[in-house]
């Protein structure tokens, strides 16, 4: 999709395409690729990422391999067989969301507050906006398959008496510490956001946690700035997958690379970092029964 100027609501909000699964993979009639959703569990997932396989045995261009959701939990699984080094996702860095899509008049004025112009604050403003637009949003397919603040595990959503369990670990003054600050990132932006009330309308504490959440889940540091990569994050993390998102400055895409072989039917997993079950449970709201990085 391309939006062109001129038009009052473009379905991208600049001349990008949506992200590319390489291949016309995101249509219900191309019977390879069909996404399929419940009212339950809705559409999408946590994390992406790819190993960049040698030249030779990449085929981004060439030959796509695509993907289906489907109606468990947000995972995604292979519909065509996938071999090691091929390109399964790639989304120019221009269709991602990063601090750049603000309004410049919402971004300047979050530029003068020491707390407030954090690159993951900006960005999560940004998707607080999306999210109010709803449908109406250029990544309405994107934004609108977010999980609800009720689904997410994230610790900065932990009670005091959930906080008590982890008292002796590290990850607990951590866990204070992101509340804290994001608390004091909220304090800071909610006077420039108030000045917008047709972008945000009522500014609160917990839409902002909402939004800080996901970004922290779910968003990439590249050389280009934090970025949300839509649809890259709904493959799960698999801890030993040597598959990583990865950012080509030459062609200024953020794509994913197969790092082994998958048949059809099996879930495409990629690593989301080097972290300890601490680390997951505090950014990401899960743990897994045996992680490598574990001390």
């Amino acid at each position: 999709f391309t939006g062109r100027k001129g038009r009052k609501k473009p379905p991208f909000p600049f001349p990008i395409p949506i992200p590319r699964f390489p291949a016309p993979l995101l249509t219900e009639s191309n019977a390879a690729c069909r996404w399929r959703t419940s009212p339950a569990a809705g559409v999408s997932s946590p994390g992406c990422g790819a190993r960049r396989g040698p030249a030779s045995r990449r085929r981004c261009a060439s030959e796509p391999r695509p993907w289906e959701v489907t109606v468990f939990v947000r995972s995604l699984f292979a519909s065509q067989p996938i071999q090691e080094g091929d390109c399964i996702l790639q989304l120019p860095h221009a269709a991602q969301l990063t601090q750049h899509k603000l309004p410049q008049e919402v971004r300047l004025l979050l530029d003068d507050d020491a707390v407030a112009r954090a690159a993951a604050a900006k960005v999560a403003v940004l998707l607080m906006m999306e999210q109010r637009l709803g449908h109406e949003s250029g990544w309405a397919p994107y934004v609108t398959s977010l999980p609800a603040k009720d689904q997410m595990h994230n610790m900065m959503f932990w009670d005091l008496d959930e906080l008590d369990m982890v008292r002796h670990s590290p990850v607990y003054d951590e866990a204070i510490e992101q509340k804290e600050r994001i608390r004091k990132q909220f304090s800071a932006a909610k006077p420039a956001l108030e000045r917008f009330p047709h972008l945000f309308g009522e500014v609160k504490l917990e839409d902002f946690m909402h939004a800080s959440a996901l970004v922290s889940s779910r968003a990439w540091q590249t050389s280009r700035g934090v970025s949300l990569v839509p649809f890259a994050d709904f493959l799960n993390h698999d801890g030993a997958s040597d598959s990583i998102l990865v950012y080509d400055e030459e062609k200024d895409v953020s794509e994913v690379i197969a790092d082994r072989n998958y048949a059809v039917g099996e879930q495409v997993m990629i690593r989301y970092g080097k972290y300890s079950n601490a680390m997951l449970a505090l950014n990401f709201g899960f743990t897994l029964s045996r992680n490598i990085y574990d001390q």
